[in-house]
């Protein structure tokens, strides 16, 4: 499942009223005549996600939204009535459509007011028209477009897209990408975020023919675990990326090594298995580096690597690993900063670091601690300080 939709899913757990303010969550299935009381209490709302609604559904609550400037609809039926009612001060920003249906001779996107809109989410939406790309390249403020497993919007159509707008964020999911898409986004001169995600490469196409990008910032290109290390490694080669995943590739310590380690904010590299065990010694130069995911690998962390660990860490992922040297992250990760430590299996606590551990800024702790070393008032103060840690010991049940 897609990231996109498991967020979704975490999202849509939340309460199904919202209070009225700046955000709100309806399902369709349990909207009825009785709450049309509350109707006039969502004007004020900006942000908005409807879930499981039919086109009457949708045109009879649209038109109450007079303050929507952020609007998602979630495995909803849309035609031309559903937003033939939207009010005319609406000032749309934002528009999600997320395992959507619809039987219309035009897409959606023609009956909002196109010209406010700036970002375009298209995820799960194989029954829409063919128009879909036409309308969505006729948005003249187009800034942030995502598009993911719609079998409309074929590679041709998301290169015509792309190809018509200076984006800042672009997201692929699931697509084929072919020469013409890599060629329209190379042409990108304001690109900051580019997202690749469990992408298929077409035979004229490959990630050299768009990475590297000299305006990114933000570089996410994962899920796609056949692409070999020869080509994977090759997509770094620019100095201002500060925000780097690419967990479930090929990438190896070569391909590390050509990051500028100094401006790096935070890397991901879970279930990169071609990454030799001493791939963390690559961080030493990494001074502000907030977080560090790097699930399921085998990796080697020495007291040399933490001392020179940035001082900014609040996350520190390497749950499901084989650490080999793993009472070494404790004993020399500097703790004032960090917040998150998910570590797999028992970590000895000695009494050097019972101290930095109790006055640390540590909120979250996943597995448990090895505190055979400490005497019981020790424990009893690392239980108090981490109630929801598991500690074991001989002699400590």
């Amino acid at each position: 499942m897609p990231l996109v939709i498991a967020l979704l899913l975490t999202l849509l757990s939340a309460p199904l009223w919202g209070a009225p303010g700046r955000s709100l969550i309806l399902d369709g299935r349990m909207l009825s005549y009785e709450d049309r009381s509350n109707w006039e209490k969502w004007q004020s709302t900006q942000s908005v996600l409807l879930r499981d609604f039919t086109t009457t559904q949708l045109a009879e609550v649209l038109p109450c939204l007079k303050c929507v400037t952020h609007l998602t609809l979630f495995r909803s039926q849309v035609s031309e009535k559903s937003f033939s009612g939207l009010a005319d001060e609406v000032r749309l920003k934002s528009l999600g459509l997320f395992l959507c249906s619809g039987e219309v001779r035009m897409s959606p996107m023609v009956y909002v007011q196109l010209e406010h809109l700036e970002n375009v989410s298209i995820v799960g939406c194989d029954t829409f028209t063919s128009t879909l790309a036409d309308d969505v390249q006729m948005l003249p403020g187009l800034k942030h477009f995502e598009v993911g497993e719609c079998g409309v919007m074929d590679a041709e159509s998301v290169a015509l897209v792309v190809g018509s707008h200076q984006l800042e964020t672009l997201v692929l999911r699931r697509q084929t990408l072919s020469r013409s898409i890599a060629n329209a986004v190379r042409r990108q001169s304001h690109l900051r975020t580019l997202t690749v995600s469990g992408c298929t490469w077409s035979r004229d196409c490959a990630p050299d023919h768009i990475l590297p990008i000299t305006t990114l910032e933000r570089l996410t290109f994962r899920r796609m675990p056949t692409l070999p290390s020869s080509v994977v490694d090759n997509i770094f080669g620019n100095s201002r990326l500060r925000h780097v995943d690419v967990s479930d590739t090929a990438v190896s310590d070569y391909g590390l090594r050509r990051l500028n380690m100094s401006v790096l904010d935070s890397l991901d590299v879970s279930s990169c298995s071609a990454l030799s065990p001493r791939w963390p010694g690559l961080l030493k130069p990494a001074h502000q580096l907030r977080v560090i995911v790097a699930r399921n690998l085998t990796l080697y962390w020495n007291a040399d690597v933490g001392s020179r660990s940035s001082t900014r860490l609040e996350l520190l992922d390497v749950s499901e690993c084989t650490v080999v040297g793993r009472h070494a992250i404790l004993s020399s990760i500097r703790w004032q900063s960090v917040r998150v430590l998910r570590v797999s299996g028992a970590i000895s606590v000695d009494v050097e670091c019972v101290s930095a551990f109790l006055e640390s800024t540590v909120v979250d702790i996943v597995e448990c601690f090895d505190v055979s070393s400490l005497d019981a008032g020790a424990v009893a103060q690392l239980r108090a300080r981490f109630p929801g840690c598991r500690f074991v010991s001989s002699s400590v049940e």
